[in-house]
C-alpha cells in the first residue's frame, strides 16, 4: 500500500466564511482551464532580452507566457481559499510527492552555482510555480470531468488553425496572437520532403511541429478518456449523446491534426500509449470500455484515411521507408543534428556530473565548450540526460526514478486500485510524455512541454490516490 499522505498544515481564520473559500477555489478552477487551455501557444512577452549569437533567443531571453500568467492567477486564488476553507495542503501520493519535493530541491541547489544565475533562477522560479500547480491538481482534481471542457476547447482551437496551415500550405495571418508566418519555401520553417515534394507541418498556434504534435498527443488520450468515462457514467443517458458526438468530432479533428504535424515523437507516444490502455481495460476485465475506445478511435481514423491516403510519401519520408532516413536530406540533416548534440551533452554532463549546468544551462554550455560546433545550439533531445546535464547526477537520478516510480507503485498494489478509465488514460498520458522525452527535450525545458509533464503528474497522483479511496469505500 501507499504509505500515509504528507500533509504541511496551514491555520486558518476561524471567522472566515465558507462562502468565500468555495467562491476562491471556483475563481482558481476557471483560471487553471484557461491556462490548460493555452498550453501550446507560442505567444510571449519578452521580460528581459540575453542576447547570445548564434544561440537560439528563446533559451537565453526571459520570457513570459500566457499560461505563467495564468497559473500565477490560479495560485494566488487557490492558497488563499484553502486557507478560508480550513483545509490541508496534502502531498500525495506521499513517495512521488516526496521525490518531486526532492527533485525541485536539487534545481533550487544547481541554481545556486549556475554559471548563468540570472537564466537558472528564471527557471527556478517556474519550477516554483509549476510544484504549485502540482500541488493544486492532487489536492483539487477528482476526474477527468473537471478538466474535459479545457481540453475540448484547446484540441479544438490548435485543430481549426492546424488543418487550416496544412490546407494552404501557409500561416493564416494570426500573427497578433502568436503563429509563425509560415512558407514551405523559407528556411528555417519545418517541412517534410518527399523527393521534390515538400509540405508544411501543422504548427497550430505552437512554436514547432514536434510541440503541437505532443501537446494533441497527450490531450487526446485524457481526452478520450473522458469520453469513455461519460459513456459508462451511471447518470448517462440519451441526451448525452448530444455531448458524447460533438466529443468525438472534437477527437477526430485533433487526431487529423496530430497527423499532420509529422511528429515521429508523438505519433510513438500516441499509438504506445494507446496499446497500453486496450491492454489494461482488456486485462481489467472492462470489455464494453474496450469496445467504446475503439469504436472511438476507428471514428477518428476513418475520418484520417483520405489525409493518410493523400501523404503515404511523406509518412514514408519520416519513417524510413525505401532508406529515407539518409536519402532524404532534412530526415538526414534532423537526426544527424540530434546525435551530435547527445554527444556534446554526455561531455558536458560528465565535466558538471555533481552539480550540473544550472537550470536552462545546456544550450549556453554546449556553445562555450564548442564554439566551432556545426548545427544549432540546442539542449540533447533526451529529457534524462538534459535532466541530469542541468541538475547533476542526483537530480537525473530522482527523475529517473520519478519516471519509474508510477508503473512500479500501480504493479505492486494493482489489488488495492480500482482501475477506473480516469487511471488508465491518464497513465496511458504519463506512458506519452515519458516517451516523447526519450526523443524531444521539450517537456523538460520549454514552456508547453513543461506544462503537460507537471499536469500529468499531478493528475496521475490524484487519480491513483482517489483509486485506493474508491476500494476502501466499497
Amino acid at each position: 500500500m501507499d504509505p500515509p499522505a504528507t500533509t504541511i498544515p496551514l491555520y486558518s481564520n476561524e471567522s472566515a466564511p465558507p462562502l468565500a473559500g468555495r467562491v476562491l477555489l471556483r475563481l482558481a478552477r476557471v483560471s487553471f482551464s484557461l491556462c490548460l487551455v493555452s498550453y501550446p501557444l507560442r505567444y510571449r512577452i519578452t521580460l528581459i532580452e540575453r542576447p547570445l549569437p548564434p544561440v537560439y533567443r528563446d533559451y537565453t531571453d526571459l520570457l513570459l507566457f500566457l499560461p505563467d500568467i495564468l497559473l500565477l492567477a490560479t495560485l494566488l486564488f487557490w492558497f488563499p481559499s484553502v486557507v478560508l476553507r480550513k483545509k490541508q495542503i496534502r502531498l500525495k501520493p506521499a513517495a512521488f510527492s516526496t521525490l518531486i519535493t526532492l527533485l525541485v530541491g536539487l534545481i533550487l541547489l544547481s541554481a545556486l552555482f549556475a554559471e548563468d544565475r540570472p537564466l537558472s533562477f528564471y527557471y527556478l522560479a517556474r519550477t516554483f510555480g509549476l510544484f504549485g500547480l502540482y500541488l493544486f491538481l492532487v489536492n483539487e482534481v477528482r476526474r477527468l470531468d473537471d478538466i474535459a471542457l479545457a481540453l475540448a476547447i484547446q484540441i479544438f482551437i490548435q485543430s481549426v488553425i492546424g488543418l487550416g496551415q496544412a490546407w494552404q500550405q501557409s500561416s493564416l495571418g494570426l500573427t497578433a496572437i502568436g503563429e509563425h508566418i509560415l512558407d514551405p519555401a523559407v528556411s528555417g520553417v519545418s517541412i517534410i520532403g518527399a523527393g521534390d515534394e515538400r509540405t508544411l507541418r501543422a504548427y497550430g498556434l505552437a512554436d514547432h511541429p514536434n510541440i503541437l504534435g505532443g501537446s494533441l498527443a497527450f490531450g487526446l488520450i485524457l481526452y478520450l478518456g473522458w469520453i469513455v468515462g461519460r459513456i459508462y457514467h451511471p447518470g448517462f443517458s440519451r441526451s448525452s449523446l448530444f455531448v458524447v458526438l460533438p466529443a468525438t468530432a472534437v477527437f477526430a479533428s485533433g487526431l487529423a491534426t496530430l497527423f499532420l504535424t509529422y511528429s515521429r515523437s508523438a505519433w510513438l507516444a500516441f499509438a504506445v500509449s494507446l496499446l497500453f490502455i486496450f491492454m489494461m481495460l482488456y486485462v481489467r476485465n472492462q470489455k464494453q470500455a474496450l469496445v467504446t475506445t475503439a469504436a472511438i478511435l476507428a471514428t477518428g481514423l476513418i475520418l484520417l484515411l483520405p489525409i493518410g491516403i493523400q501523404s503515404l510519401n511523406y509518412v514514408s519520408s519520416r519513417v524510413n521507408i525505401q532508406n529515407s532516413f539518409q536519402a532524404v536530406y532534412y530526415e538526414k540533416y534532423s537526426l544527424d543534428e540530434r546525435a551530435a548534440l547527445n554527444r556534446a551533452a554526455n561531455q558536458i554532463f560528465a565535466d558538471h556530473a555533481i552539480l550540473g549546468v544550472g537550470p536552462g544551462g545546456y544550450p549556453s554550455a554546449i556553445q562555450r565548450e564548442y564554439p566551432d560546433f556545426e548545427y544549432d545550439y540546442q539542449p540533447p533531445h533526451i529529457v534524462l540526460l538534459e535532466a541530469a546535464g542541468e541538475t547533476g547526477i542526483f537530480g537525473g537520478l530522482v527523475f529517473a526514478i520519478l519516471t519509474v516510480l508510477p508503473w512500479v507503485s500501480m504493479w505492486i498494489n494493482r489489488g488495492h486500485l480500482k482501475f477506473k478509465p480516469d487511471l488508465i488514460f491518464t497513465s496511458g498520458s504519463l506512458m506519452a510524455v515519458t516517451l516523447v522525452g526519450i526523443f524531444d527535450y521539450y517537456p523538460w525545458l520549454l514552456a508547453p512541454g513543461r506544462y503537460w509533464l507537471w499536469t500529468i503528474w499531478g493528475l496521475w497522483g490524484a487519480f491513483y490516490v482517489l483509486s485506493f479511496r474508491e476500494i476502501r469505500d466499497e
